[in-house]
C-alpha cells in the first residue's frame, strides 16, 4: 500500500521515454531484429570513477545511470525521461532460494529531469535519491506502472522501451568463470518485445563491460552509434576530470563543427533585396496571379496575400514591435503562416517558426532563449 500511495503521487510527474529520432514507426518494423554494440571502461579508469563516487557518497550503478539518462538526453527533443530498470530481486522467500535456477529480474521506473546549471556530482546525486526511492517501493512494478499510465491518459498502451540493467555487485554477475573454456564470452545478445535500446553493464577484467542492444532499422544510421561514443567519452571525463562541474557536452565534434559551419555569419552584398521586397513588387505588378494553392480548390492571389500581410504589419507595429525584433510563428503550414511571416517581415521584424508539434516546455524554453517580443 505504501509503495502504491508513493508512485500515485509520481506518476504524474514522470517524464516519458526518451525522445529520440526515429527513422521508422516501431510498430512497422514487425518482428524485431537485434544488434549489439560493445564498449569496456579499462581497469584504472574505472577505479578512478570508483574512488571519485566514494569519495561524493554515490554507488557506482547510479554514477553510471546517470551518465547514461545524461547521454540520452543530448539526443532527445527534451532532457527530461523515464527508463526501465532491471532488478535483480531473488527475494528470501523460502530458506534454500539461492539453490532455485530461474529469473529474478523485476522492472521499475526512474524518472530523470536534469536542472540546467547544477554540477554534475548534484546530478547523480539527486539521480541516487530517485533511484534509491524507487528500489524502496519496487513492489508495484513497472507493467502494473505503465498500465495505471495508460488509464490516466486515456492511452491503450504506454510504453518505456529504453532499459538500463546493472550487474555491478551482484555475486558471479555475468555467470561466467574465472577460467577455462567458457571463461571469455564470445557471443551475447537480448531480444526483448516492446524494448527499443538495452543497456547492460558487467564487470570484466577490473573495469566494466557495456553494451547497448538496439532495433536495428528503428533509429537513423549512425546515430545510437553516435550515442554510444558519447557515453563513453562522458565516462572517461568523469575519469579524468572534477564532477563539481557541470557536466560536459556530447555532441559529436564532427557535428559540432557542422552546426558551426552551417550557422556561420555571411557577408551581405551591397543591394541584394531583402526576402520579401520580391513578393510585394510581384503583387504589384500581377495582383490577381495565384500566389498560394492548397487541397483541391484553395488559391489566395498576390494582391489578396500582400493585403493580409499588410494588415498583420500594422497590427505588429500597433502592439509595440519595432524594426529587429523577433516575433515567433507557431501555426500549422498553410495561408496564414505565409502570410504571417510576410507581415512580419514587413514590420522590419524577424520571424522564430517553432513547430505546432513542439512539446509545451521546449516551445517555452525556445521563446524564452531566444528572446522573442511577440
Amino acid at each position: 500500500h505504501a509503495a502504491q500511495r508513493f508512485w500515485q503521487e509520481r506518476l504524474p510527474e514522470l517524464p516519458p521515454h526518451p525522445q529520440l529520432p526515429l527513422a521508422a514507426d516501431p510498430a512497422s518494423l514487425g518482428r524485431p531484429r537485434f544488434e549489439r554494440l560493445q564498449g569496456q571502461i579499462d581497469a584504472s579508469a574505472w577505479q578512478a570513477i570508483l574512488s571519485k563516487a566514494q569519495q561524493q557518497g554515490l554507488t557506482a550503478s547510479a554514477v553510471l545511470l546517470c551518465a547514461f539518462a545524461e547521454t540520452l538526453g543530448r539526443w532527445s527533443a527534451r532532457p527530461d525521461l523515464s527508463l526501465n530498470l532491471t532488478l535483480f530481486d531473488r527475494r528470501p522467500v523460502h530458506p534454500q532460494i539461492d539453490q532455485v535456477m530461474g529469473d529474478f529480474t523485476s522492472l521499475t521506473l526512474l524518472g530523470y529531469v536534469p536542472v540546467a546549471g547544477e554540477r554534475w556530482v548534484d546530478r547523480a546525486r539527486r539521480t541516487q535519491q530517485s533511484l534509491g526511492e524507487a528500489l524502496e517501493h519496487r513492489c508495484v512494478g513497472s507493467v502494473s506502472l505503465l498500465r495505471q499510465l495508460a488509464r490516466g491518459n486515456g492511452e491503450q498502451q504506454v510504453s518505456m522501451p529504453v532499459v538500463f540493467t546493472s550487474a555491478l555487485g551482484v555475486p558471479d554477475g555475468t555467470a561466467a568463470p574465472m577460467d577455462g573454456p567458457f571463461a571469455h564470452q564470445v557471443f551475447g545478445l537480448t531480444q526483448t518485445p516492446q524494448v527499443w535500446l538495452d543497456h547492460q553493464v558487467v564487470e570484466a577484467n577490473g573495469g566494466i563491460a557495456l553494451n547497448w542492444d538496439r532495433v536495428v532499422g528503428l533509429f537513423p544510421e549512425g546515430l545510437v552509434e553516435a550515442m554510444f561514443d558519447a557515453y563513453l567519452q562522458s565516462l572517461n571525463w568523469l575519469a579524468e576530470h572534477a564532477w563539481d562541474s557541470a557536466p560536459p557536452d556530447l555532441l559529436p565534434q564532427a557535428q559540432a563543427q557542422r552546426r558551426a559551419q552551417l550557422n556561420a555569419p555571411v557577408d551581405c552584398v551591397p543591394g541584394d533585396p531583402t526576402l520579401h521586397q520580391g513578393f510585394f513588387e510581384q503583387a504589384r505588378q500581377t495582383p490577381q496571379r495565384p500566389a498560394l494553392l492548397w487541397g483541391e480548390h484553395g488559391t489566395l492571389k498576390y494582391g489578396e496575400l500582400a493585403d493580409r500581410a499588410l494588415r498583420i504589419a500594422h497590427s505588429l507595429m500597433d502592439a509595440g514591435v519595432a524594426p529587429g525584433d523577433l516575433v515567433a510563428v507557431s501555426l500549422a503550414k498553410g495561408p496564414q503562416q505565409v502570410a504571417c511571416v510576410l507581415g512580419i517581415l514587413a514590420a522590419g521584424a524577424a520571424y522564430l517558426p517553432v513547430g505546432v508539434d513542439q512539446p509545451l516546455q521546449r516551445c517555452q524554453r525556445i521563446l524564452q532563449q531566444a528572446g522573442v517580443t511577440l
